[in-house]
Parts: C-alpha cells; structure tokens; sequence
C-alpha cells in the first residue's frame, strides 16, 4: 500500500484483498490506522509485527515493512503487508544462505544463466581463479577456471541442469584447474536450478567437495584387496609375478618391476607332501625319525611335508646330487637336468 502524509492509502495490490477480504476500492481514502488492531502512535505505522483487521473483524498476523519514498510527489511511504508465516519462512531462507556463505567447509558456488561465477564462498585458488581474481557483477566463466576440456564437461551438465530443472547429486567430475593443470582433483558436484518468483530459471546453484584424498585412499584399499587375492590364489611364482604388475599397472603407476632371483626362477613347484621329500636324490635316508628328514647343509629341511629354506642364504634352497659324468665331487640340481658344475668346490649350479 502507497500512503501520503496522512497516512491515508492512496493505492494498493489485489495482494492486499487476498489478505484481508477487503476491496480495494474500499481501502483506497481509507486511513491506514482504522485497518490495525492495535493503533500506535503518529499517522504513519512503523515496521515490525502487527495486527490488521480483516473483513470479518479478525485479525491477521503480518510483518509491516516500511519503505519511505521521495521525489516530491504525495506519497509518502510504501507498506508491504507481510503474513508472519511468509516473513518468518524469508527470515529462516536469509539465515540459512548467511551460514552457507560464511562458512568454508562445504564448497558453495552460484553461477549465473550464462553460467559464470557470480558468487562462492571458496578462496580464489579453491574453486580455480587466478591469485587476485573476484567473481563480481559480471561473472567469471568456467573456461577461465578450468582447462577447456573439464570446462566443457562440467559447462554440459550444468547447462543441462539449468535447461530441465532436474537437479544432480554426487556426480564425480576429474578437473584440471586452469592455474595449476598438472594437478588433478576429483570433485563430487551437486546441482539445482535456481528460479526468480515467475519461476523462470536465472542461473544454477553448486554444492561441492574435494574428494581426491578419499579415492586415493579408496583406490590404496582396492589395490590391497586385488594383491591379496591374487597371492592367495596360486603359488606359481612367474605368474604371481605379472599378476602383481598387472594390478598395479594402469591403476596405480605406469610401470612395475618385480625382481626375481634367478635361483627363484629355476625351482619347480614347491613340494607338498611327504613322499615327494627327496634328499640327495633319494628317498628318506635310513635311521631318519619319520616326517624329519634331514638333508645336507647345501639344502633345505623339511618338516611335516613343508619345505624350509636352508640358513645358508649362499647356496640354492634344494638338495644336490652327484652326477656319475661329471665324477663324485661334481655337485648338480637334484631335479634338473645333469649338468656340471665349473668347478669342484663350487655350489649346485
């Protein structure tokens, strides 16, 4: 409601009718102080809670906000007439935005409808600006935040946000900030279109986190897990060998190297029960207690069918034998083809 001097009404809204039941027609020449309950002092009301009377006598609970006009006309306020359940929802929408944008935990960013930066709670560095560099009326695009690519990637689905109306939440995006595009982040994006009281869409609203500490953490767990299951899963050394690059490689680095002995990759499959025990070549020596039997220095011991390696890290982990071509003193591998060793004193080749 427009109001002079006098605080007589000289227009008003249909809102206003909505409100109170009363034409408006009725209310234009009418005083403002004949519609309150409880008259206050002077002609012209004050801002605050207030009490107006409806048609039927009751009153209705409104927030009146006074606005003063000047320009030499005979107005000389406008009176919004608020319902304290609307004002009260406003309040509780300011407070709630207040909060979101003073505080930095929760990653906060608007953009207008061409999709440039136009308010964020974030440092510059945070959300990718350069050192220096202020969203202000006219916005910063995204091309200047990210590299093109990420860009265009993450401009299609807000723009796409901002076309339907349909929000997005928890969507992953990999970016490259434009001031530093060595350095990957992962960002977890949620979206909603933000609308004027027509309901026409006037920008798009982002709620974001950085989550490139936790899938580096998430993926150090994966990769554990793969190697665990395939060091359970066989005993074959080569194969365990590429099965670990193959879990690294592309997940975890570019290239892996797994050193093996050259001895590791001459044995046979390690033995596993009782009768397969050899020593020297032969069956369980005579006089040896059962399931102990004892081999010669230069090889392992076994015990219960389970093979130990020797203390002697200097000679291979298996019996040696003689080999009739090559004399009595001429050691080779127990389970290998009959080679001769270079020299008499040496280890089994």
């Amino acid at each position: 409601m427009v109001l002079d001097n006098r605080g007589t009404v000289l227009a008003c809204t249909p809102a206003v009718e909505e409100l109170l039941g009363v034409g408006v027609r009725e209310l234009i020449g009418r005083p403002f102080a004949e519609l309150l309950a409880e008259p206050g002092e002077g002609l012209l009301p004050s801002g605050g809670p207030a009490l107006l009377l409806d048609r039927g006598g009751r009153a209705v609970e409104v927030r009146l906000e006074v606005l003063p006009l000047s320009g030499g006309s005979e107005a000389q306020c406008l009176v919004r007439t608020v319902p304290l359940t609307t004002a009260a929802d406003r309040e509780r929408d300011d407070a709630l935005v207040r909060a979101l944008f003073r505080q930095t935990e929760i990653g906060l960013v608007l953009y207008d409808a061409d999709l440039r930066i136009v308010r964020t709670n974030q440092q510059p560095d945070v959300v990718g600006l350069v050192a220096g560099t202020r969203a202000g009326p006219g916005g910063v695009p995204l091309d200047e935040v990210l590299v093109a690519a990420d860009a265009e990637a993450v401009g299609q689905r807000l723009r796409r946000v901002a076309e339907t109306g349909r929000p997005v939440t928890d969507e992953v995006f990999r970016t490259h900030r434009r001031s530093a595009p060595e350095q990957e982040r992962v960002v977890s994006l949620s979206a909603l279109r933000l609308e004027n009281l027509e309901g026409c869409g006037t920008g798009v609203a982002v709620v974001f986190s950085d989550i490139t500490d936790r899938e580096q953490a998430e993926r150090g767990v994966a990769l554990l897990r793969g190697a665990e299951k395939l060091l359970l899963g066989s005993l074959d050394i080569v194969r365990t060998a590429e099965g670990l690059a193959g879990v690294l490689v592309p997940e975890y680095a570019d290239l892996a190297a797994v050193d093996l002995a050259e001895a590791a990759l001459g044995a046979r499959s390690p033995l596993t029960t009782p009768s397969e025990l050899h020593c020297g070549g032969s069956r369980w020596p005579p006089g040896t207690a059962s399931g102990r039997p004892s081999c010669s220095r230069s090889g392992p011991r076994y015990e219960s069918g389970n093979r130990r390696r020797s203390s002697s890290t200097a000679e291979p982990p298996w019996p040696c034998r003689t080999s009739p071509s090559c004399g009595s003193r001429w050691r080779t591998r127990s389970r290998d083809a009959a080679r001769c060793c270079p020299t008499p004193r040496s280890p089994c080749c």
